[in-house]
């Protein structure tokens, strides 16, 4: 992708679409409403020699095309989970509790599935069902492979206004902003 060029100053961004009210007997309320999705943002240092690649990059994914980038270390599991986790059970859109094979996968842990590239979360696991937040954003199927280890979010860059400053000095540095291709 940036093969000549640092990459530093990396986030992650856990986008959770709710919101909190109270209530008049002082009940507190917490709605979730939409999609959670990951957001990212990171900077491009790179000499102006190796400028080709940044435009490179910028016309390949600058109109809404997404791009596939590591986690960095939010995406490399580190716990006690050492085989494969596959559903035993297919699932549709919208579901959170997925029938899966025994494994010790640790509550809060990131996830993905074969079929799609989306992230979820764990939320609890009983060792034979695990339950994701968000909702499956799309189908999974019998035998498929729930990833846990260095994961690959898939991204649609999000420029500032439109517009992409690019600097002209011999180091060039330049922030990309992404948000997470939920339905890729």
């Amino acid at each position: 992708m940036l093969n000549n060029a640092l990459i530093s100053d990396y986030t992650l961004t856990d986008n959770i679409p709710q919101y909190q009210n109270q209530t008049w007997s002082g009940e507190t309320i917490t709605r979730m409403v939409g999609t959670q999705y990951f957001s990212l943002s990171f900077k491009v240092t790179l000499n102006k020699k190796d400028r080709a690649e940044l435009a490179n990059f910028l016309a390949l994914y600058g109109n809404g095309k997404p791009f596939d980038m590591s986690l960095g270390w939010w995406g490399t599991y580190s716990g006690s989970q050492n085989a494969v986790i596959q559903a035993t059970a297919a699932r549709a859109a919208g579901a959170t509790s997925i029938a899966v094979n025994s494994n010790s996968l640790e509550v809060g842990n990131l996830v993905q599935f074969n079929g799609h590239k989306k992230l979820y979360r764990v939320l609890a696991n009983t060792g034979t069902t695990i339950t994701i937040f968000p909702g499956l954003v799309n189908s999974i199927q019998t035998s498929e492979v729930m990833k846990y280890n260095n994961l690959q979010g898939s991204f649609i860059l999000t420029p500032q206004n439109s517009a992409y400053q690019l600097p002209s000095t011999n180091v060039i540095e330049f922030t990309v902003q992404a948000t997470e291709n939920i339905r890729g």
